[in-house]
């Protein structure tokens, strides 16, 4: 092996990453508001084209760069002095004006982060560590290739400390965790913390958003040790997102000064290395990222994991950056530990000193500003070095705690984290019910993400209580926590009874809910860690573990023809020695909703991929378990894009003499007959043979036979073959669910292409929806019936103005839009795909569309043969476009992943699985939206059919005001509650009223 000796200088600068210092600096900014100057700010340079503005955040100045779509700008300070390898925090205002495309740029020189702009002013800030030698950086904020003007103001550089989690002598940064005996180190390069991290040791090279940025002679260090453990095995990974010459060699050293070369990263693509035995077993292991020669790459992913030599159990680190803004120099105050995120302690940990005299009474108080602006206290008093200080409970989001020590009548210390709380860790929800101390128990509506390990609530109740009308689906859970392996577990559900009415057994379906681990959180409203989401069905006589919550999701049928009333029964839980009683409560209300909603839905299937995962080798055996997969989407209330992939109507075109297309509906139509009608699907796609198409990626014009598009032949055969299609679409009475979806998410660029293809379909079929997934532009009024623009690029006037015109809306999600927008990703809130169909009501929304609901694996993250298991790892990988083989992107956690195969080790079980597919907690909350949409469209029929009757009067004040989606449940596309309580207090009130102008009106 080449073997290179360490350089004194990184070693150097390790020791400094290592010290107090790493911690704590102080700096000044000069004029951080842009108000001091005559010419132009002072203390500040511009670089590019840009001005000193009379418009301003706050005070009167503020400074702007502005860019013509293809350039650069920036305002720079003059200068700055920085503390070597100390942290900072750096803040900033920024407002966009007419600016799109590219990115605002911001912070210190060899630290980028990368924004977007918005059109009303927006803070933004993140945390960086300075480098060793930090004597030439300078703080910038500006553009690249942005096309218009952003503003800037009211910057701020403070000083900051990094307070990682402990357990015990082990403390656990971001990005850290321990499970067992493996340790995980996963670079949160995309995290608050930007260039930071609890393992960095030291780093001479820049840093961009979210990646190292290698050149010739720069290099990153990483430092991994458990106090007191031995490593028995490592290996490193990282992936090279961009590359354009030279190369990186990843190189370890166990603490002899002597680096060891691994790898080499020459490419775009994913590099792995193992840790040579002759290495191990070691306390401490060092990597290096080398840049050699010539090298001009860039790092976004960094993972080593270790194989210790103990069990320590299951440990996950996090890093909060505190803020500092009182100190007393005669009361010396460490930080230990702050409240946690992660169902940890919620209290302050500090060790207080005092430089003489004995150490009076300390009075602490602390208090948690949540994002809604609500603010809790709690005092606490304590007279002791090593103080232990309560903190009101986390809610999800953005948390503001302050903790204030007073000592002789005055503050000596006060200091402030931001502590983001992901809802999979929010405790304030839930009720308790009677238990022995065993197994605690307690449930929570549908709507929740159960995490493993939080709490039991302290609010109570002894019985489960739902509530649904005929034809609707009522889900709730119910969670075991036992003390002990719990084995052998069974459950029964008794029949539900109101009077001589039973509502079966068979009606209230019972899965159990599962655990994916999160590795890459998709956005700001994620974390990692263990996600509930697949909803496998509960297998009597399973095993729970001890210290660990368990949800059962039950979900409630009820039949279309079940009476009204109050039902009562219970569920049996019984184990090896164990046994409990849990009753339950129905309420079905006087009313029904209908087979086929009036939200429609278009959502992906790729039976391909069922084929795969299945082993499936035969058309009937595809054919039987997709009739599975259609059953459950008619379950679920979603359609799919085309109930009848293995029977596509046929087309004919004759080219020689008279030019016609003979088309053959018969198989399709079979198909169709089943789902549109029995399975109650209000949408279907269709298509034209020979239609051109394409993305924002690429196109293609269309071609029948050797006719080209433009060509009378090809006119006159397309025409052939739409009028055929309308006619018979019409006289089945699908038109109105039909929609041709021929071109994907066209660029400006591609608008003349989608106009020429719309203007062709008009010709052709006319009649035929014309749907095409974008926001309205006016270069394509008149071309399009049918908008559906991605969530978060439409505002509801643009909405209202195009209805008006006649047309109609819909709208998808996919890989985006991310936090603070609802979104469809495992580790989002429950809440967002069922709010998504509230938003639809309230912006006059009629249709949701995603692209496909069981993308289990990508070729470019998983060259065929090999497959992802999606049961193993929730991310959704990009393929297509220029994803090449062994290319990795993300398009985050559950994305086009609804529904998950009976399969669960794909990799290796290669048995046929003739069942249909696993749903998920996603899943279940776009049905229950589906079905809160119907319920405000019930509202709006019995209201007006009310009013023409002159009956209800008193009920109809209600039935009006409760038409309109409060903006306590959704106020518009990223404000809205990640608490449902507000959804379901004001869906409970929508179904009595429902209920009472239903029974005036018999």
């Amino acid at each position: 092996m080449t073997r290179a000796r360490l350089p004194r200088g990184a070693l150097f600068a390790l020791a400094l990453l290592s010290s107090p210092a790493f911690c704590h600096a102080a700096t000044v900014l000069s004029n951080p508001s842009f108000e001091l100057g005559e010419q132009a700010p002072i203390g500040w340079l511009l670089e590019g084209k840009g001005a000193w503005e009379q418009a301003s955040h706050s005070g009167q100045r503020a400074v702007s760069v502005t860019g013509s779509g293809s350039d650069s700008g920036f305002w720079r300070t003059s200068g700055l002095a920085l503390e070597p390898n100390a942290l900072y925090r750096v803040a900033f205002w920024v407002k966009g004006e007419g600016a799109t495309g590219g990115c605002v740029v911001s912070g210190p020189s060899f630290c980028n982060r990368d924004f977007r702009a918005s059109p009303n002013w927006e803070r933004h800030a993140f945390c960086f560590v300075a480098p060793a030698d930090p004597r030439d950086a300078f703080l910038r904020f500006g553009h690249w290739q942005v096309k218009g003007k952003l503003l800037f103001d009211d910057i701020a550089l403070e000083p900051t400390q990094a307070v990682h989690e402990r357990f015990g002598d082990i403390v656990l940064g971001e990005g850290e965790e321990i499970a067992g005996s493996r340790y995980t180190f996963a670079a949160p390069l995309r995290g608050e913390g930007a260039n930071h991290a609890r393992p960095l040791a030291a780093f001479n090279c820049h840093f961009n958003s979210d990646r190292w940025c290698l050149g010739s002679g720069s290099e990153v260090v990483y430092r991994h040790a458990i106090p007191g453990r031995e490593q028995n095995a490592a290996a490193i990974e990282a992936n090279c997102s961009y590359h354009t010459g030279g190369v990186a060699v990843i190189e370890v050293d166990h603490g002899a000064g002597v680096w060891i070369p691994l790898a080499r990263i020459g490419k775009v693509g994913r590099v792995k290395a193992d840790v040579p035995r002759e290495l191990l077993p070691a306390q401490t292991l060092l990597v290096r990222l080398r840049g050699e020669q010539g090298a001009n790459l860039q790092i976004n992913e960094y993972v080593y994991t270790a194989t210790l030599d103990a069990d320590l159990g299951d440990l996950r680190g996090s890093t909060a950056y505190l803020d500092v803004q009182a100190a007393d120099p005669a009361f010396p105050v460490t930080v230990i530990s702050v409240p946690s995120t992660s169902g940890g302690p919620q209290s302050w940990t500090l060790s207080v000193g005092r430089l003489t005299g004995q150490m009076p009474k300390l009075d602490a108080t602390a208090t948690v500003k949540a994002e809604n602006g609500d603010e809790q206290t709690t005092a606490s008093t304590a007279a002791a070095s090593e103080l232990s200080a309560p903190s009101p409970p986390l809610r999800p989001g953005a948390n503001t705690l302050t903790l204030s020590l007073r000592a002789e009548g005055k503050e000596v210390y006060r200091a402030s984290v931001l502590r983001r709380l992901a809802v999979l860790h929010d405790a304030a929800y839930g009720y308790r019910l009677p238990s022995d101390a065993a197994c605690p128990l307690w449930w929570c509506e549908g709507p929740y993400k159960v995490s493993r390990t939080r709490p039991a609530p302290t609010a109570q109740r002894a019985t489960i209580e739902v509530a649904a009308a005929r034809h609707e689906h009522e889900p709730f859970q119910l969670v075991l926590r036992p003390k002990a392996e719990l084995k052998n577990l069974r459950v029964q559900v008794s029949p539900l009874k109101s009077g001589g009415a039973t509502l079966a057994p068979e009606h209230i379906r019972v899965e159990q809910v599962a655990y994916l681990n999160v590795v890459r959180p998709t956005d700001a409203a994620g974390v990692r860690g263990w996600w509930p989401d697949p909803l496998p069905p509960f297998e009597q006589g399973t095993n729970l573990a001890a210290d660990r919550n368990h949800p059962l999701w039950f979900t409630v049928y009820v039949p279309p023809d079940q009476p009204a009333g109050d039902y009562a029964g219970a569920i049996e839980l019984s184990a090896d020695g164990w046994k409990a009683t849990v009753p339950l409560k129905l309420r079905v209300y006087d009313f029904a909703l209908p087979r086929s909603t009036r939200l429609q839905t278009a959502f992906g299937l790729d039976h391909n991929v069922i084929r795969r995962y299945h082993n499936l080798e035969t058309t009937e055996e595809l054919r039987k378990v997709l009739d599975l997969y259609l059953a459950n989407f008619a379950a679920h209330r979603i359609a799919p894009y085309n109930p009848a992939p293995l029977d596509p109507f046929k087309v004919q075109f004759s080219t020689a003499g008279e030019l016609k297309a003979t088309l053959d509906f018969a198989a399709f139509d079979r198909e169709c007959d089943k789902w549109l009608a029995e399975g109650g699907f209000n949408a279907i796609m269709v298509g034209l043979k020979g239609m051109g198409g394409g993305t924002f990626h690429s196109r293609h014009p269309g071609r029948i036979g050797g006719f080209v598009q433009g060509t009378p032949e090809y006119d006159k055969l397309m025409a052939s073959q739409g009028r055929q299609l309308v006619e018979h679409l019409k006289a089945k009475g699908w038109l109105d669910k039909a929609y041709i979806y021929w071109f994907d998410e066209p660029d400006p660029k591609d608008y003349p292409f989608v106009i020429e293809g719309m203007q062709l379909i008009k010709r052709a079929a006319p009649g035929l929806t014309r749907m095409l997934t974008e926001q309205p532009e006016p270069a394509l009024y008149g071309h399009v019936d049918l908008w559906c623009p991605v969530v978060s690029a439409v505002k509801p006037e643009a909405i209202a103005e195009r209805r008006k015109a006649g047309e109609r809306f819909w709208w998808y999600l996919c890989c985006g839009p991310h936090a603070p927008y609802i979104g469809l990703f495992i580790d989002h809130p429950a809440v967002d795909l069922r709010v998504w169909a509230w938003l639809s009501r309230k912006w006059g929304v009629t249709g949701q569309l995603v692209w496909t609901s069981n993308y289990w694996t990508s070729s470019a993250a998983f060259p065929p043969p090999d497959i992802q298991d999606p049961w193993a790892d929730p991310m959704s990988y990009c393929s297509g476009y220029d994803f090449t083989p062994g290319k990795i992107g993300y398009w985050g956690n559950g994305d086009g992943r609804f529904l998950y195969p009976p399969n669960r080790n794909p990799k290796t079980d290669k048995a046929k699985h003739l069942t249909g597919p696993i749903n998920s907690i996603r899943w279940e909350m776009l049905r229950d939206g589906v079905e809160d949409y119907e319920l405000f469209a019930l509202l709006d029929h019995l209201t007006a059919a009310a009013k023409k009757a002159g009956k209800a009067a008193e009920v109809l004040p209600e039935a009006e005001r409760l038409a309109f989606v409060p903006d306590e449940v959704i106020k518009d596309d990223k404000t809205y509650s990640k608490d449902p309580q507000p959804l379901l207090a004001h869906r409970r009130r929508l179904a009595e009223t429902v209920e009472r102008l239903s029974k005036a009106q018999r």
